[in-house]
Formats: C-alpha cells, sequence, structure tokens
C-alpha cells in the first residue's frame, strides 16, 4: 500500500467552497442539483462515476436499512465522469430505485465551481475504494465537515489522529448499520466532524 502523503493540491477548491458558504443557502444549493428536499440528509455514494468507487456494492448493503432512515437521506451519485457504460449505470440505477428512497443521479461534467458547490451539500459520504492516497475528493469532504463512512482496508491509519476523521466500517455487512447510526444520530456525529478543515487547510 502506498505511503499517504498531505498534498495542498485541493486548496484552491476549500476557497471556493468558503465562498460558496457565505454567499448561498443550502436550499440554494440543492435545488441546483435537482434535491428536492433541501432538509433531509445527503449521503453520497462515492465521488465519480468509475465503478473502482463500488457503487453497485454500496448500494447492495443498504437495501436493509429501515423505512425511517430512506425516508430521512437523499441518495446522490456524481456520475459526471468515469462511468463505464450504459449497462452499468442501468443497473445502478435500478438498483437505487429498488431502496425507495429520495435519489439524483448526476451525469453533467461539473467545473471547478460546481465541484464545489457539490461538497457543499455533502453532509454523508460512503466511501468504499479498494484503495486511496487520501485524495483531494476525501481532502475537500474532510475541510467541508462531511461525515464520511470508509472501509477499514484504506490505508488512513498512517494519518495523525485518523479515527477523528472516518466512520470505519469492516465491510459491506456493515456499512448498512453504520450509516443508520450516523443518520439517526446526525446532529451529534456532525458536532465531531465539522472541526476538521483546519487539519487539511493548514
Amino acid at each position: 500500500i502506498d505511503r499517504i502523503h498531505m498534498n495542498k493540491f485541493a486548496i484552491g477548491l476549500f476557497e471556493y467552497i468558503d465562498e460558496i458558504k457565505s454567499n448561498s443557502t443550502r436550499e440554494e444549493l440543492c435545488s441546483y442539483f435537482g434535491v428536492s428536499d433541501f432538509k433531509k440528509i445527503n449521503v453520497f455514494v462515492g465521488f465519480n462515476g468509475r465503478p473502482a468507487q463500488r457503487h453497485i456494492e454500496i448500494v447492495d448493503s443498504l437495501k436493509n436499512l429501515n423505512k425511517d432512515c430512506l425516508e430521512k437521506i437523499n441518495l446522490i451519485l456524481t456520475m459526471t465522469y468515469g462511468v463505464k457504460n450504459d449497462a452499468y449505470m442501468s443497473t445502478l440505477e435500478s438498483k437505487v430505485k429498488d431502496l425507495g428512497c429520495s435519489y439524483v443521479i448526476l451525469r453533467k461534467f461539473l467545473n471547478e465551481t460546481e465541484m464545489a458547490k457539490l461538497r457543499c451539500i455533502c453532509d454523508v459520504l460512503l466511501h468504499a475504494q479498494l484503495t486511496d492516497a487520501f485524495s483531494a475528493s476525501i481532502q475537500e469532504s474532510i475541510y467541508n465537515g462531511s461525515v464520511i463512512l470508509s472501509g477499514a482496508w484504506l490505508p488512513y491509519a498512517e494519518l495523525p489522529d485518523w479515527e477523528s476523521f472516518f466512520v470505519v466500517y469492516s465491510g459491506f455487512d456493515e456499512l448498512g448499520k453504520k450509516l443508520e447510526f450516523v443518520v439517526n444520530n446526525y446532529d451529534q456525529v456532525k458536532k465531531d466532524y465539522i472541526l476538521n478543515s483546519d487539519f487539511v487547510y493548514h
């Protein structure tokens, strides 16, 4: 596993995030992306359209979420680049529909400002790649204060105080339960993550 190195390549987007939060409301930002109920918790499945994000495995792991939890969330899939093929998208969308929660699938390419807007509405990120070297998308999500559910196999243990940045799950059989806990206790869980921005900015 490659060692993690802190890079500041995401700093430009950090500044966009700050500006957008100062000048836009959550309702406006959610509406921009077609998210109809801005009061629900926005749960992102990965952060691009590559199959390595393991969207299908994540969605399958959410099939047993209870109805109360499903009614509290908007599921958002950022399939703006890296999509394998139409068959993959068709299978994925069918599985998402079967969950019975509100959802948005984004397909249009997003510029930097739009990506920053998207980060601003990310409440929870479900992260299941097999490997990650503390990518810009993860840093931006931490900076935003998003709650990140991360697979235990990812190499973040090399980061100082790494457990304060991620809700860790051991496998897909545990992901649904972890998400239910986060959703049902969101206000309290959020407090533990909103202060992490200094770690990635400085």
